[in-house]
């Protein structure tokens, strides 16, 4: 690409004031002769010379022009002029800043993208619309906390997009529901954590990406139990109280009561009861009586 043409600067007796827009040509044109007026002015400190910037921007969205829009203005550009040549929309504005500086401003833009067809007192570029489609994820929560027990599960995606082209879910076409932005794609799951992929490609073939997560969990819950019993009951005051050998409080009345713990297969439990004079009884309860 050829580097940026510039002109002489006007001397002290002289300016040019450029009809800068006689020499905005349409992409596909040849340059026209230019013509500007030489006034002399003996004396006087000649003004900065006038750019002039011209963006097609036929084929943006609205998002995208907005973006530029506002870019230009955060810049300092102001007095930018909507117009159209050659059946295309373009943003025209003049500035003072030299034409090297004009170009830096405009190459920072990110989106929309700019590509320069031609350099000179005027500068003109071509707006590409570079911004991908935006996908928001309907369902599941995009949080990725969604749990399910069955599949496959339909995935529900909205792209705003009005120059949506395709969306592709799981690597699926997506079915457009009605004439919404929404879209959406029956999943198969595995069993665990999923990742599902969305693709969406705008006209231009911009494509924006998003991933919908979620959980298949389709195993039952293992049981872990524990049984106990309450055994209680009285004996004569004084006594001393043993559950399968293992010792059990007895108060002044002779009431006793503990938890005791059962064993697998356990299926009875055994009560020793020995009185202040050393006598003895054992018995034997079946446990469910």
């Amino acid at each position: 690409m050829m580097g940026p043409t510039f002109m002489a600067a006007p001397t002290h007796l002289q300016f040019f004031h450029l009809r800068a827009l006689a020499c905005v040509v349409a992409l596909s044109s040849t340059m026209p002769a230019c013509s500007a007026s030489v006034t002399a002015r003996a004396g006087s400190t000649p003004p900065p010379p006038k750019y002039v910037a011209k963006i097609v921007v036929a084929d943006l969205q609205p998002d995208a022009k907005a973006r530029l829009e506002t870019y230009l203005q955060e810049r300092g550009y102001q007095n930018v002029e909507v117009g159209r040549e050659d059946g295309q929309t373009v943003l025209v504005f003049e500035t003072d800043r030299h034409v090297a500086q004009v170009e830096r401003d405009l190459t920072r833009l990110d989106q929309p993208s700019l590509r320069v067809v031609r350099r000179g007192y005027v500068i003109e570029y071509q707006a590409v619309d570079n911004i991908p489609p935006e996908i928001k994820i309907l369902y599941p929560e995009a949080d990725g906390s969604t749990v399910v027990n069955e599949q496959p599960v339909s995935i529900t995606v909205e792209v705003p997009a009005p120059d949506t082209a395709e969306v592709r879910i799981a690597g699926k076409p997506a079915e457009r529901v009605g004439s919404s932005q929404v879209y959406r794609a029956e999943v198969p799951l595995s069993e665990g954590e999923n990742e599902i992929e969305i693709r969406a490609k705008d006209e231009m073939g911009n494509e924006g990406t998003a991933t919908a997560k979620l959980t298949l969990d389709t195993t039952a819950p293992a049981i872990a139990a524990r049984v106990k019993i309450v055994i209680e009951g009285e004996v004569e005051p004084g006594s001393t109280v043993l559950i399968n050998g293992q010792p059990v409080p007895v108060d002044g009345d002779g009431h006793y009561e503990t938890e005791v713990r059962v064993r697998p297969g356990q299926k009875e439990i055994e009560i020793v009861a020995i009185d202040a004079s050393g006598n003895k009884r054992v018995e034997k309860k079946p446990l469910g009586l």
